[in-house]
């Protein structure tokens, strides 16, 4: 049996405290596990980034979809030429289908955006982030035309991207073809 005496001259001597050397492995081992959860939260975080942007050029693709759409189907007239980039039409006026407005989409590969204009006010950008745009027009049996009193149907291609810091989120892919329905169309 010990006494507090023997324990004075150190023997039965407690230990307390940690050495250099487990608290340098601890460390490690602190310090790995902590890298392999931070990656793992930050391919996580990247990953939902990239989602959410891809969600949201699914969104905005599918309104300008929308909006071209219904200004396409109700068109009456081509005023000029169409190109790949440009088509101006006319549409009876949603509050009053006596009035005509002129339409203007108009792609500007310099600045990657697609273009609306009604009548004569400012041009907005309703569709950023194109890689690719073209437009192209048929004719009512289906052939490609570029003669404005031809056009019967107008179809619409693109290409978004969208950068998220140095990754670039995938390709989202537009293409839809739609009728002029109140159009005639010269024989």
């Amino acid at each position: 049996m010990h006494t507090g005496r023997d324990r004075k001259n150190g023997e039965g001597k407690s230990r307390s405290g940690f050495t250099i050397a487990e608290l340098m492995v601890a460390t490690t081992l602190f310090l790995v596990v902590g890298g392999i959860a931070m990656s793992s939260v930050l391919a996580l975080m990247g990953g939902s980034t990239r989602l959410a942007e891809y969600v949201l050029m699914n969104n905005t693709s599918h309104r300008v979809l929308e909006t071209f759409a219904r200004d396409i189907r109700m068109a009456n007239d081509v005023i000029d030429h169409p190109t790949k980039h440009t088509l101006n039409f006319t549409r009876p006026n949603w509050d009053d289908p006596t009035v005509h407005d002129t339409i203007r989409y108009r792609f500007v590969p310099e600045e990657r955006a697609l273009f609306r204009r009604i009548n004569e006010e400012p041009e907005r950008a309703i569709l950023n982030n194109l890689e690719d745009f073209e437009l192209r027009c048929f004719n009512i049996l289906r052939n490609p035309t570029t003669h404005r009193l031809e056009v019967k149907e107008v179809q619409i291609d693109a290409v978004m991207a969208r950068r998220i810091v140095s990754t670039r989120v995938s390709n989202h892919i537009i293409s839809a073809r739609f009728m002029m329905r109140n159009k005639r169309v010269a024989e």
